[in-house]
């Protein structure tokens, strides 16, 4: 039985509007953007966005992922908020209430996140009649963990690559599973060029999924034409930074050629012990995936040991539609393995759907003769289970991040009060859930271009630089003495993750000082932050 039109609009809508309030949900459970876990890239992001709005496209030194496009997407809706404040005026407003701004940029990402995903399901729903598949593949999200950890409402390129990816999948699942008008679209190409050229510009970590439209483009010329487009579209993105772009080809050698994230570690791929720790993380994370990749083997061994293989099986267009799903996911564990953080198996998650759908209809297909698919789709009640377990596994997934960000949160509202109520002389590390702290990041990408806004809003600002021997203490980018800075005696807080903490203690007692802690820190992980007031003297 077919819905009414109206009636159809209607249910598209709910899977767009359920991402909408799931994301509204995690604004308010994650707290403020400042908090250590959201504030870099976000207010890095910001100042960069902030460089776009007043034309200072040279002032944009953060390039790593280049993320290019979203800093033009946050310049774009501060201009929208503020189109006739002179330079000056903007950059005053953002240095006060960086957080409104981020916000804002948030709420309008949330917006065409709906769209994108409406407009998805819309597309699929016309091409392949199938109001089902429609909202499978606009379900796609909610099937991964990382997806709504790492992803939604949030100011980072993984966020806009949700629907950049989503868009990239909608064409793949109508060029396979949808009408033969919609898989002679001669135009094909050049919208697979365009998400790739921009889901690239956004984040590297994008590689991989360039692959996924050649399992549909036919013929060698068709897909030459693609790569190139796609190579042009990511050098259009990109022009802002272009002439720093060497600095976001060198941060890429640096992390291709070392074993661990950001170029720490030796020379080499990756490290086996952190690679295994890595698949624990992933077999736990993304388990609907990981189901679909380890029985597929099963699958196929089965099938062609009893003889049910046809000739021309290996051009089965859903065959080569996993085989490429299976290359992709093995390159973005590469990536994985040497950076060892789930956000860097982004966006590969999305394919559990193109790759469930290719293996059921293989299934379908092969080992029954079509009547199973025929037979779910029938059956009243198949549907209603199938529609129960999607809400308890969605729920579940939901319940437990929710969780997780209710425990930072308490967390970093106590380090807060403790910072917010010391006397002593505050110090930066890496880190630290304050707004200053934030925006004091952003400003050093922008090569210091902010000092004076930024010391007319927060005061004097000094950071603990742990990144590399020898460690020290700077102002606004200049070294500064611990000497210069508290005299003989004196009260500092430092706050920072616990690796940067325990680093900052060994270089107070290798200058000189004695260090008496106030309080004691927590720390179960060297990620957690930790705030430490001490009475600091000289020996």
């Amino acid at each position: 039985m077919r819905f009414p039109i109206k009636r159809n609009l209607l249910i598209l809508a709910i899977v767009p509007c359920l991402l909408v309030v799931v994301s509204l949900l995690l604004v308010r459970e994650r707290g403020p953007f400042f908090y250590s876990f959201s504030a870099d890239p976000a207010y890095v992001y910001l100042v960069s966005s902030l460089n776009v709005a007043i034309l200072r496209f040279d002032l944009i030194g953060h390039t790593d992922h280049p993320g290019t496009p979203l800093q033009l997407f946050g310049g774009i809706v501060i201009r929208f908020l503020h189109p006739f404040d002179s330079d000056s005026v903007l950059i005053n407003k953002i240095f006060e209430n960086p957080e409104f701004y981020i916000t804002a940029i948030v709420w309008a990402l949330i917006a065409l996140t709906f769209l994108v995903f409406f407009v998805s399901g819309l597309m699929v729903y016309r091409s392949t009649e199938s109001l089902w598949l429609a909202l499978l593949v606009q379900a796609g999200p909610f099937f991964s963990s990382l997806t709504v950890y790492e992803s939604l409402a949030r100011f980072r390129p993984e966020t806009p690559l949700v629907f950049v990816t989503q868009l990239l999948i909608t064409f793949v699942v109508i060029s396979i599973f949808g009408g033969s008008h919609d898989k002679k679209d001669p135009m094909l190409y050049l919208k697979f060029s365009i998400l790739s050229g921009l889901g690239l510009a956004l984040k590297y970590t994008f590689l991989p999924l360039i692959l996924l439209p050649l399992v549909v483009l036919n013929g060698r010329k068709e897909k030459i034409k693609y790569l190139i487009v796609t190579f042009l579209v990511f050098t259009i993105f990109i022009v802002p930074i272009l002439p720093q772009f060497h600095r976001s080809l060198e941060f890429v050698a640096v992390n291709i050629l070392s074993t661990q994230a950001y170029g720490s570690g030796s020379f080499g791929l990756w490290e086996p012990h952190i690679a295994l720790n890595g698949v624990t993380t992933l077999l736990i994370a993304e388990p609907v995936m990981f189901f679909l990749v380890l029985m597929f083997p099963i699958f196929l061994i089965y099938f062609r040991l009893s003889g049910r293989v046809p000739k021309n099986f290996s051009r089965n267009s859903r065959y080569r539609l996993i085989l490429i799903c299976l290359v992709i996911i093995s390159l973005q564990l590469i990536i994985f393995f040497k950076n060892h953080t789930l956000r860097y198996f982004l966006p590969t998650v999305f394919l559990t759907i193109p790759f469930g759908l290719a293996f059921f209809s293989l299934i379908s297909s092969y080992m029954f003769n079509g009547k199973l698919s025929r037979a779910i789709l029938a059956s009243a009640r198949v549907k209603l289970v199938l529609g129960v377990f999607l809400i308890f596994y969605i729920s579940l997934n939901l319940y437990n991040y929710f969780d997780v960000f209710k425990k930072y949160s308490v967390n970093r509202r106590e380090q807060h009060k403790i910072l917010s109520s010391s006397q002593g002389l505050k110090l930066f590390g890496y880190m630290c859930s304050v707004p200053d702290a934030g925006l004091y990041l952003g400003n050093s990408y922008s090569n210091y271009y902010y000092s004076d806004h930024y010391t007319s809003v927060y005061g004097d600002a000094y950071t603990f630089n742990a990144w590399k021997k020898p460690y020290k203490i700077e102002y606004l980018g200049q070294l500064s003495m611990l000497s210069d800075i508290i005299g003989e005696s004196g009260k500092l807080v430092f706050c920072g993750l616990g690796w940067s903490f325990a680093l900052f203690e060994e270089y107070v007692n290798e200058n000189g000082y004695e260090l008496k802690r106030l309080n004691e820190p927590y720390i179960k992980y060297t990620s957690d932050e930790v705030v430490v007031e001490y009475e600091v003297r000289k020996l």
